[in-house]
């Protein structure tokens, strides 16, 4: 079964809580109440804030807070930022949907029903948006 990595989750997580509050929340407060290594929240939420999905704010009122709506944000967007991170290898047939360039693997026989599964996975995550993963918690 394909699971998203502990960034990935980690970061949907601080996401859907940041959804929860008009004012700014630290990585620190996040990672208490969900018991995450704060070190990793705070890499993670240094991320999203260079991928603009939320601000960063410092001082006695700092913390983060979200930039877009959780309308605009798709879980898709999520993983890309997140595996960009991570440097993930990809399976051979992956990289045509990315890149556009043809498989590395000659004759590949799983090419086209791969190219096909990744297609419906890519569009199914970029549908879901993170206001409906904060809806249904």
């Amino acid at each position: 079964m394909l699971q998203f990595s502990k960034k990935i989750h980690y970061a949907l997580i601080a996401l859907v809580y940041l959804t929860k509050s008009k004012e700014a929340i630290t990585a620190k407060e996040i990672a208490n109440k969900y018991n995450i290594p704060a070190y990793l929240l705070a890499n993670i939420m240094k991320t999203l804030a260079n991928a603009n999905i939320v601000a960063s704010k410092t001082g006695k009122q700092g913390g983060y807070t979200l930039l877009k709506s959780a309308e605009e944000i798709s879980v898709a967007e999520i993983v890309c930022i997140m595996e960009n991170l991570e440097k993930k290898q990809r399976h051979c047939c992956e990289q045509e949907i990315i890149t556009k360039t043809p498989c590395q693997v000659k004759n590949c026989p799983a090419a086209d029903p791969i190219i096909n599964i990744y297609a419906k996975i890519d569009t199914f995550l970029h549908n879901v948006k993170l206001s409906t993963i904060s809806v249904s918690l």
